[in-house]
Parts: C-alpha cells; sequence; structure tokens
C-alpha cells in the first residue's frame, strides 16, 4: 500500500511539473526556484573542436521494442557487418566519413582494447581503424583512441583494504601491460597525421578512467608520461568520470593523474528522478557548470559530452514495461539547447564530444536516418562551427 502511495504521489508531481512548463523552458509558478530559467543561446564567434564517439559494427535494438523507438540508417542495419574488408563496409564507413565532413567534425574516437592481455580484441579494433585512416573520403576528419583497459582484469568496483590484486600498481604485469598499450600499441598510431593532437599531444580518452584502481593514480600516470617521453611522445589524457557525479568524489583517480575529465552521458536518467528528467537542461548547466570550476582548481580541463537523445528501453526487452526508463526521444529543439549547455561550459581547447554518431541501440546516434534525415549533422555544424 505504502508502494502504491509513494508511486502515485511521484506521477502526480511529474505531470505538475510537466503542466507547468512553458514554451521557454521555464517553469511557471516556480519563480524562486534557482532552476526556473531559459538556457541562452550561445554565438559561435570561433570554431569549437567535435568529436564523435564511433562504434563499428552497432546492433540495432531488441525487436520487441524497435517498432515502438527505433529509427532506420539512411544506409539500412548494417549490424551484420562480420569483415573490414567486406564491400558493404567500405560503402558504410565511406558514406558515414562523407557526411562526418559535412558535420564539419573534427574527429572520431574509436575503442581499443589492451593489445597485450586481449591482443585478439585489439586485431580486431585496430582493423576498423585501419579502414578508416584509409579511406579516401576521410577528408579533414582525425581519430582519437578511447582506451578499454577492462582486459588487465582491475575488477570493476573498489577494492577492500584485503583485495589489493586489483590495484594496477600490485596485480602482476598490470602496470607493465598498461604502458605497454600505450609505447607499443598506440605509439605507432601516434606518428599518423590523422591522430588528434592537442599541441603535440596526443589525445587519449581512458574509458571507465574512475574505475583504474591504483595506489596512486598520479604516479601511474607520471610513469606512463616518462616512458612515452622516451620514445618522443606525449599525451593529453582524458579521463571519464561517472556520470551525474560530484566531480570532488574521484579526485584521488584524476587529480595530477589527467589532463581533462568528461562526464558518462547525462542522458542516462535514473528511474523515477523527476527533476532531472523534467529540468534537464538546466540540471545539467549546473552540474557541469560546478564540476568544471572545481576540476580548473586542480589544473583540469572540462569537456562536455551531449547527444540528440537517449533511450535504454530499445536494448532491454526484460525490462516491466517499454517505457521503464526514462528516456529522451529525437527532438531538435531539445539538441539545440543541449549544445548551448555545452557551449556555456567549454574550456580553453573548445573541446566537445557527440555521444554519438551510431549507437542505434540506445537512438543516440545523428547519423542520419530515414524518418529524420540529416538533420542532427545540420544542428552540429550551425551549432558548433563558424559560417
Amino acid at each position: 500500500m505504502k508502494n502504491l502511495i509513494y508511486i502515485s504521489f511521484l506521477c502526480i508531481v511529474g505531470l505538475y511539473l510537466a503542466s507547468c512548463k512553458k514554451a521557454d523552458n521555464t517553469v511557471s509558478g516556480l519563480s524562486d526556484n534557482f532552476l526556473n530559467y531559459a538556457i541562452q543561446d550561445v554565438p559561435v564567434t570561433k570554431d569549437y573542436l567535435i568529436g564523435a564517439s564511433y562504434l563499428f559494427a552497432p546492433t540495432y535494438g531488441s525487436a520487441l521494442y524497435k517498432p515502438l523507438f527505433g529509427q532506420t540508417p539512411n544506409l539500412g542495419e548494417y549490424a551484420n557487418i562480420k569483415s573490414p574488408i567486406t564491400g558493404s563496409t567500405a560503402r558504410v564507413v565511406d558514406s558515414q566519413l562523407v557526411w562526418m565532413n559535412r558535420a564539419k567534425i573534427d574527429f572520431v574516437i574509436l575503442t581499443i582494447r589492451s593489445g597485450t592481455t586481449a591482443n585478439s580484441s585489439y586485431k580486431t579494433d585496430t582493423a576498423y581503424v585501419n579502414r578508416i585512416l584509409s579511406s579516401k573520403y576521410i577528408g579533414n576528419i582525425k581519430i582519437a583512441f578511447a582506451y578499454d583497459f577492462t582486459g588487465l582484469a582491475l575488477g570493476s568496483t573498489y577494492p577492500s583494504p584485503a583485495d589489493s590484486t586489483m590495484l594496477i600498481e600490485r596485480k602482476p604485469n598490470a602496470l607493465t601491460n598498461y604502458i605497454k598499450d600505450y609505447t607499443t600499441y598506440m605509439a605507432p598510431y601516434f606518428s599518423n597525421s590523422k591522430y588528434l593532437k592537442l599541441g603535440t599531444k596526443n589525445v587519449v580518452f581512458l574509458l571507465n578512467g574512475y574505475r583504474l584502481f591504483a595506489k596512486s593514480n598520479s604516479s601511474v600516470t607520471t610513469q606512463l608520461r616518462a616512458a612515452l617521453t622516451a620514445i618522443n611522445q606525449q599525451i593529453y589524457l582524458v579521463g571519464q568520470q561517472a556520470a551525474w557525479s560530484p566531480p570532488d568524489r574521484y579526485e584521488e583517480r584524476f587529480h595530477n593523474a589527467v589532463d581533462a575529465i568528461y562526464h558518462a552521458t547525462y542522458l542516462n536518467i535514473p528511474t523515477n528522478d523527476l527533476v532531472r528528467f523534467s529540468a534537464f537542461h538546466q540540471c545539467t548547466d549546473q552540474a557541469w557548470k560546478y564540476s568544471k570550476q572545481i576540476f580548473n582548481t586542480w589544473g583540469v580541463e572540462y569537456i562536455p559530452n551531449i547527444g540528440p537523445s537517449y533511450n535504454l528501453n530499445l536494448s532491454s526487452p526484460n525490462a516491466i514495461s517499454s517505457v521503464y526508463d526514462p528516456y529522451f526521444k529525437k527532438d531538435s529543439v531539445f539538441f539545440v539547447k543541449y549544445c548551448n549547455v555545452a557551449k556555456a561550459s567549454t574550456d580553453v581547447s573548445r573541446l566537445i564530444l557527440i555521444d554519438s554518431w551510431n549507437s542505434w541501440s540506445t537512438d543516440s546516434q545523428v547519423e542520419p536516418a530515414k524518418q529524420y534525415g540529416d538533420r542532427y549533422i545540420k544542428i552540429l555544424r550551425d551549432q558548433f562551427k563558424v559560417k
């Protein structure tokens, strides 16, 4: 009975907030609420540096939810691609690169797994990387790696004092393999003119960086930088922080250990979180401005990470109902506002991330689809590049 009353209360509050929203995205009747403000347009006086997360063979969600939420790529469903040298893959990659150049995206973020402990996965990843680099349609697009260190088997939960094997310095060979992944397996790509650099530093995104457990993350990065310097390479390391987490929570992971930080997508809203869902842009705006302020005191840049939409239900056929998780549908007005939230929190490098180019299973893609055409690549160009 108590649960029923609680759920009913949440529904009433949600309906109230939704009914109070005005066209300018403020909330009438709540004039004393600090979230009651409109997101301002930020004019583009100088180009932003835009990177898009890219999947090589994405899935398209469950057949159960696809009729409700799914979109159809202009290219057709290419999830069954099995080889990076087939004609179908060539058509997909080349077409996407043409669109990316039209959108004036600066670089694509490509996942790369450990060459030391997950070599077969590394070979699969780099086969697709090489396909992009060899395309005659690559144009102005550069690449940057998103390093997935899960192959080091450090675990995904905070280690207890009795379980020190998850610490990278204490697990046999883990630190050596971590550094080798950069100096041996990534370094050949650093010398490619198409690899993204900030100044002389090669940009690498550290997936789930907040879970890289170490006695001293600062010392780990210092050793990594020294090993790269020995082969005449430098790195601009970007750590990923958990979505919606306060900036200080992972200070021991990032302070003096990374050059910049970005959050995992904020579009993933906890179930029944009515405030973040109903006042999404304002909540994100406040959180990012505060995060940037704290990170800057550490000498670390902040990088906003945005997307046009997000829907976990598409890939969750076992959910209680088709709308069990809060979701953001494709909406160009929503995305333009989100672009302006990002511009308001950019840092000195003017970096902004797009999540994603083609994650169809979460409906977060900007890649053209039959339902909306090339609307979202036009928005990217208009919002982040000088006319």
